[in-house]
């Protein structure tokens, strides 16, 4: 009788595979907790990278924010875009268009008016809402909330 491979494998071998994998299916939230932890430890170096080229315009937020859009748009593939739109029904893309460019920013009324201590997360929160999506980060907010997300066709 043959032993399978995980009767001789570490528990801690097993375990650390099972970190991986969750790590892998919610890169997003951990990505933003591990930014969020280091940039209140030591905000330093996020101070020092602001140089304004114009009034409240940024070279390292300007050039971050077209890296994103440019990784966004370089990873789209036609034809799951073309499987998108003759799946989905009008009503749901116009409810996408309200609710990205409409319903959420209005949230942001609301939102500045939190009472956090320090202000910033209550402008940072704010910022969240005003701002439309990119199509990368939208849709792995909702593969990590476990919504309805279009996978390639074997």
């Amino acid at each position: 009788m043959q032993s399978s491979d995980t009767d001789t494998e570490p528990e801690y071998s097993i375990a650390l595979r099972g970190v991986r994998a969750a790590l892998l299916n919610n890169f997003l939230p951990f990505a933003f907790f591990v930014a969020l932890i280091i940039a209140l430890a030591w905000p330093l170096p996020g101070q020092k990278v602001l140089i304004p080229v114009v009034k409240d315009v940024h070279v390292v937020t300007f050039v971050n924010i077209c890296t994103v859009f440019l990784i966004s748009g370089l990873t789209l593939r036609t034809d799951e875009l073309k499987q998108a739109l003759t799946r989905q029904t009008l009503l749901g893309t116009v409810y996408g268009f309200i609710a990205i460019l409409g319903i959420t920013p209005l949230w942001g009324w609301a939102t500045i008016k939190l009472p956090f201590t320090p202000m910033a997360f209550a402008t940072g929160l704010t910022i969240f809402c005003i701002m439309p999506t990119t199509l990368g980060v939208g849709v792995s907010l909702v593969s990590s909330a476990k919504g309805n997300v279009p996978r390639p066709s074997s």
